[in-house]
């Protein structure tokens, strides 16, 4: 398949496990790598057996709310597909390590802006902008939060300001792939919660070690304002929890459990 991403050139690649690609020289690193691959496989089966809440939605419009959880993608069916199957996976999970050294062996995600946020990027305009890209929410469920408590940018904050929480707040497991793996790895998104960047767009990343089960997907923006039955239709059967909506928040498909929830109420 054709990997695509913000900071990388199109590339062909091949998913494995995260074990059995060589990317660092350091074999004290392998039984940490393998550690992350298995958990991942483990939230995989847990999500599976987990409630996705559906979409908010008011008078026929979703409701977008701030600290809503998404992330961008391309909207090629190809790597939709990929992520359907897969997850939202860290890059490493195909052989190559993150760019930009932010957050490596992690998969990214950012949030919806409060609306006192000035700077780049906030709130819902980079819904409304005409677009190729697709942004997926998740729902903030149990598996969610369990996900987003391993933040590498929020562990580097805590360490960083309270680091005698850090014992009480994470396992030993997770303190060794943070402190082993990741961070000697990505030494760029070590401030990126610092609170110096609240008006900065970076400031509302978290990098999720390993991935994010497609399944937690419950929304779906498609800021292009063509598209085809077919794709809409490939896209509900790709991510069946979620709910497809346009830039200007008009739904287009609701998942049919969500109907046949809503007609019994």
């Amino acid at each position: 398949m054709i990997l695509k991403g913000a900071n990388i050139e199109d590339t062909n690649v091949e998913y494995k496990g995260l074990s059995d690609y060589q990317l660092i020289d350091n074999p004290e690193l392998k039984p940490i790598i393998r550690n992350l691959e298995l958990f991942y496989y483990s939230i995989l089966k847990e999500a599976l057996n987990s409630n996705v809440n559906p979409f908010p939605i008011n008078d026929n419009k979703v409701t977008i709310i701030p600290g809503m959880l998404n992330h961008r993608c391309t909207n090629d069916l190809e790597n939709l597909r990929s992520i359907s199957q897969n997850g939202i996976l860290a890059t490493e999970w195909f052989g190559k390590l993150e760019s930009e050294g932010e957050g490596r062996y992690c998969a990214f995600v950012d949030r919806i802006k409060d609306p006192s946020f000035v700077g780049a990027g906030s709130n819902i305009n980079r819904l409304t902008a005409p677009s190729d890209d697709i942004v997926l929410f998740f729902d903030d469920n149990d598996i969610m939060k369990k996900l987003i408590h391993l933040d590498y940018f929020e562990y580097e904050k805590i360490k960083r300001e309270n680091p005698s929480r850090i014992k009480e707040l994470y396992t030993d497991k997770e303190i060794e792939l943070f402190d082993k793996l990741i961070e000697p790895l990505s030494p760029s998104g070590v401030k990126y919660h610092d609170e110096s960047k609240k008006q900065q767009p970076i400031y509302y990343w978290s990098a999720i070690p390993g991935g994010i089960p497609s399944i937690l997907v419950n929304g779906i923006c498609i800021k292009n304002k063509e598209y085809s039955e077919e794709y809409i239709k490939e896209l509900s059967n790709l991510f069946p929890n979620a709910t497809i909506f346009n830039g200007e928040l008009d739904i287009i498909y609701r998942p049919e459990n969500i109907i046949d929830e809503a007609k019994s109420i």
